[in-house]
């Protein structure tokens, strides 16, 4: 019987350039795509064995119901044990749900660009963190960020002016990326044009900042290392 994830999409429109459903079907997963920014959640955590959760325009601070909704849904989820997986607002909800809504702010200026991380201490024997080296890049781009000093978080990849790149909750099979794990050089441009519009009101010339994007082997190993603890639930 193949195992299920339950994909929940917080964006105004579907991802459909960043491949990401198709890499969680390849590796043998039933997934079940749930529009959570309109209010699409399961009825039942009992069948999943892993959840994911995407990125979006909005602030995991907000006043919006489908984000009071989701911040229930991860508690419960979390009660459950099911490991979880956030990127950029999908790592700001599960910090704004499990660690406080003030654990996640709006920074001054957008952090932006193909950058390197580095791991801390913390991330050595890490489920999600197997196969990195010390230093890795990933595309960076976001106006929120979640604070790294709530004691309940782990944080295992940073940069100086953004600290909490990758975090866990606990010790649960919990993990939030600030990054864009499931953009690299095949994607790139189908996954920035559509966002261009706002890209360039945050002073990026996405010209200029897609060739510098290569295969990232690093986002596919974090991406991989998730679905093996799903598979291994």
């Amino acid at each position: 019987m193949n195992q299920r994830i339950a994909y929940l999409e917080n964006g105004k429109s579907p991802d459909k350039e960043s491949g990401l459903l198709r890499l969680m079907e390849k590796s043998g997963f039933i997934i079940d795509y749930f529009w959570a920014s309109k209010m699409e959640f399961p009825n039942s955590l009992d069948e999943y064995s892993g959840i994911f959760f995407s990125g979006s325009a909005y602030g995991a601070y907000e006043d919006v119901d489908f984000i009071h909704k989701e911040h229930d849904f991860i508690r419960k989820a979390s009660e459950k044990n099911i490991p979880m997986l956030g990127v950029c607002f999908g790592s700001q909800i599960l910090a704004s749900a499990l660690c406080g809504k003030d654990q996640v702010f709006r920074r001054r200026n957008c952090h932006v660009g193909f950058l390197n991380l580095y791991k801390t201490d913390l991330s050595k024997d890490d489920l999600l963190m197997r196969g990195l080296s010390d230093q890795f890049r990933l595309l960076i781009w976001h106006n929120d960020e979640a604070k790294s000093d709530h004691p309940d978080m782990n944080i295992l990849a940073t940069i100086d002016i953004a600290p909490n790149q990758i975090w866990r909750y606990q010790d649960k099979k919990i993990w939030g990326i600030q990054g864009h794990p499931e953009v690299n050089n095949k994607n790139v441009v189908k996954w920035l044009n559509p966002v261009r519009e706002y890209m360039e009101k945050d002073g990026i010339d996405i010209d200029k900042l897609a060739p510098q994007i290569d295969e990232n082997i690093a986002g596919k190993t974090l991406i991989n290392n998730f679905l093996s603890v799903c598979h291994a639930k």
